[in-house]
């Protein structure tokens, strides 16, 4: 279900890409659009993080973290 929050966030991420690409190209690149669709995963898994891996100014790489929380796992919360 997309709201207008992450259709916010999907521009504000598509808007950032153009910027660091010095472009002002209105669509994606296939290295915006790779990037983006891991990060559309990401988003929907609920947790986590990309790290791009930029090399001779491509994209050699994205290595994403997708992270569970406690609660995710049905487990008790920790006393501090």
């Amino acid at each position: 279900m997309t709201g207008p929050s992450s259709n916010a966030r999907e521009a504000r991420v598509l808007h950032a890409l153009r910027v660091l690409a010095g472009d002002g190209a209105s669509e994606p690149d296939p290295e915006e659009a790779s990037l983006l669709d891991e990060f559309r995963r990401l988003r929907q898994y609920g947790f986590g993080r990309l790290e791009v891996i930029v090399v001779g100014h491509q994209m050699e790489g994205i290595n994403p973290t997708r992270t569970k929380k406690r609660k995710d796992l049905g487990l008790p919360t920790k006393n501090a």
